[in-house]
This record gives structure tokens, C-alpha cells and sequence, in this order.
């Protein structure tokens, strides 16, 4: 991901010319770097694929999609639900069950190209349909200038991989549980920390 978000994003012409200085990591330099919405989607779709597959396997909101059951009552599964009964579906289970081959590893392929695009419309991320979550579009807008930025301009490090696999407990959103996930976080080699306003 950072390499084709390096190709992606080259350097502005007068910092590659000048080889021994380094670009501080500020506005400015995202600026210079043209990390802008459509660009990213547009040059770099692995991020956009980066970021549904993990919100698959770590759904921000992996509870229950309540609904009522409408008038007259439903068949859903061959059983018949009586009309005003209170049904939900847990995202989680959904984005790892059977219609995911091999659910519980992390692919982002599986959300590349014409497959992945109609792929895309089958997850539950932020609730679907007209009571969808009123934020999605920007959630995902942010998730990739943030995540763009960083992966562009540092390198990341998990200080202790063995607290990837704990446990995380269910509510409104997906928590762990007693524990802190630390990352070490450095600029790469062509930017420095910068001062003043940071992006």
C-alpha cells in the first residue's frame, strides 16, 4: 500500500531535485502532495479495499440492525414471524459467514475490481437501505485522506504484535478489552516531523 501510494504521490519536482533535504510533515507538504478525495479513489484503490476488508473483519458497529416486522408478518428462513415482532441482524456474523471465502483472513482483493465493486453493496458497515448511517459518505471521505496521509508520509510499527489477537467485546461499537494497542510511528525517509500546523 505505502509503495503504490508513493507512486501515486511522488514528491512535488523541487523536493526531488534537492535530495538532501527532507519535507516536514505539515499541511503544506499534503497540500504539495495533491492527497485530495477523488485522486486517492481515482490512483490508489487498494486503500478503499484496504478499508472495507477491515471494516469487515472489525465492523465499527458489529451489533444488531433492529427492525420491526411489518404488518401481516414475514417468512424469513422458512419461519414465519408475526407481525410486530422485533428481528435483528448482527453485521459481524454476516461479514463472517459462509458467503466470504475464507472470512476470518484479511483480503483486500476481494473488494477490487468489478466483483469487489458489487461486493461493496453487500456489507452492513453503517446499516443499510433508507436508515443507513447519515455519515457514511463522509466516514469513508475521512478514512481515506487520514489513512492516505499516513501510510504516504510514515512508517508504522506495531510495538507488540501479540496484542493483535485479544479479545473484543460487542456493544453500540466494537471494543477491546483491557488492553492498548501501541504503534510506533516514524516520518519515512524522504520527510522529517514538521513544525507548525500538522495535517
Amino acid at each position: 500500500l505505502q509503495e503504490e501510494l508513493r507512486e501515486a504521490f511522488p514528491l512535488p519536482t523541487s523536493a526531488e531535485a534537492d535530495q538532501d533535504s527532507k519535507l516536514p510533515v505539515n499541511l503544506a507538504t499534503v497540500k504539495a502532495l495533491d492527497l485530495k478525495y477523488d485522486n486517492i479513489r481515482r490512483r490508489v484503490p487498494l486503500l478503499e479495499a484496504v478499508i472495507y476488508e477491515s471494516l469487515r473483519l472489525f465492523p465499527t458497529s458489529p451489533g444488531n440492525f433492529w427492525r420491526s416486522v411489518p404488518r401481516g408478518g414475514r417468512v424469513l428462513g422458512g419461519y414465519f414471524i408475526p407481525e410486530g415482532t422485533d428481528v435483528g441482524g448482527a453485521s459481524a456474523a454476516y461479514h463472517h459467514g459462509p458467503e466470504w471465502d475464507d472470512p476470518w483472513t484479511f483480503k483486500p482483493e476481494r473488494f477490487m475490481g468489478p466483483e469487489g465493486e458489487k461486493r461493496v453493496h453487500k456489507t452492513y458497515y453503517f446499516s443499510t437501505g433508507q436508515r443507513q448511517c447519515i455519515g457514511k459518505a463522509l466516514a469513508l471521505m475521512e478514512m481515506s485522506l487520514i489513512l492516505a496521509v499516513i501510510f504516504r508520509c510514515f512508517s508504522l510499527e506495531v510495538a507488540d504484535p501479540s496484542e493483535m489477537d485479544k479479545e473484543w467485546r460487542h456493544f453500540v461499537t466494537l471494543q477491546p478489552v483491557d488492553h492498548k494497542l501501541q504503534i510506533r510511528i516514524r516520518p519515512q525517509d524522504e520527510f522529517e516531523w514538521g513544525e507548525g500546523e500538522v495535517a
